[in-house]
């Protein structure tokens, strides 16, 4: 079963800070943003993600945070997050803070969709 990690309270500072989203998919952002602290303070793997118990698949979690990093709200909610979510050690606040779990292989140097010839 889905976590709950977002009280009345936050999302009462966080609601307004969120695009609405398209019907279509389906999701709430309130679920999505659930599932998106469980895997950051967690530390664990997007497709980890249940859709038994999460209702949706991890990459469409992952996309809706990207989405929300790429139109700049995540730099709004993700210090609220920090301040009332109990318990976070320093690992946990920064990736709440950066919404990377780890190194990201977009970000890291030898990583290339190419395969790799020598001449």
């Amino acid at each position: 079963m889905a976590v709950q990690y977002v009280t009345a309270s936050m999302w009462e500072k966080i609601e307004p800070l969120l695009p609405r989203e398209h019907i279509s998919e389906g999701m709430s952002n309130r679920h999505a943003l659930d599932a998106i602290i469980y895997v950051l303070t967690e530390n664990v793997g997007w497709l980890t993600l249940d859709r038994k118990d999460w209702e949706y698949h991890g990459s469409s979690i992952w996309r809706r945070l990207r989405r929300w990093q790429d139109l700049g709200v995540w730099d709004q909610v993700s210090p609220i997050l920090i301040s009332e979510l109990p318990g976070l050690d320093e690992p946990a606040k920064e990736r709440v803070r950066t919404g990377r779990r780890g190194m990201d292989a977009r970000h890291y140097r030898g990583w290339s969709r190419k395969p790799q010839h020598s001449s």
